[in-house]
């Protein structure tokens, strides 16, 4: 910065005796001399390959995202690699997991649970109209039909919170259970790090 500084007050002061063209100025030798200033030829070169510095980088905060599983698992396929750019929803790596199967087998279960006290309800209903059934009977069924259907969606939110679309969901209903879950991003952006390896756990 002192070398830059000198330059710059050295052509100031002897700008009045210097031959200008174009904003160009000429010095002479002597006025090298007495200035100090070191003329070279310059040619055309990219900033990186002049200036080159040492330290170290520090994220700002809030401008990077941990993206994290919230069921464990063995990580089967890695998508991505450090300082690739990706785009909201993108997928960067691909877990096995016991528990994500577990989980989709539950709701297949309670699935059916809910579908069986819909039509208990359903015929307790009918027997009602014909007088063929308590009516604290049916309302015994209406609670149960209540009580499957909270646990049903109790399930199903756990799903989705995991990573699982309705798509993916509806095929566990039809009976297309899958211990694979892909984790996406949530934000456009160049991947930092990966803290994870293929096949481990």
């Amino acid at each position: 910065m002192m070398r830059m500084l000198k330059i710059v007050v050295w052509s100031v002061l002897m700008a009045p005796t210097l031959a200008a063209a174009e904003d160009v100025f000429e010095f002479t030798r002597a006025q090298q001399e007495r200035s100090g200033v070191r003329l070279e030829a310059v040619e055309p070169r990219r900033f990186g390959d002049s200036f080159r510095v040492i330290g170290e980088v520090q994220r700002a905060p809030g401008t990077t995202e941990t993206v994290k599983s919230l069921i464990p698992g063995r990580i089967e396929q890695v998508l991505v690699s450090p300082g690739q750019q990706v785009a909201a929803g993108d997928s960067l790596l691909v877990l096995h997991s016991h528990e994500l199967l577990a989980a989709q087998h539950e709701l297949q279960r309670l699935g059916d649970e809910l579908e069986m006290a819909r039509a208990k309800l359903a015929a307790g209903e009918r027997l009602l109209e014909i007088q063929g059934i308590a009516e604290l009977e049916v309302g015994s069924r209406r609670l149960r039909a209540r009580a499957a259907q909270r646990a049903f969606e109790a399930a199903r939110a756990e799903l989705v919170d995991l990573g699982l679309g309705d798509d993916a969901i509806h095929r566990v209903l039809g009976g297309e259970a899958d211990p694979h879950l892909t984790l996406r991003t949530n934000t456009s952006g160049v991947v930092l790090e990966l803290a994870v390896q293929p096949h481990l756990w």
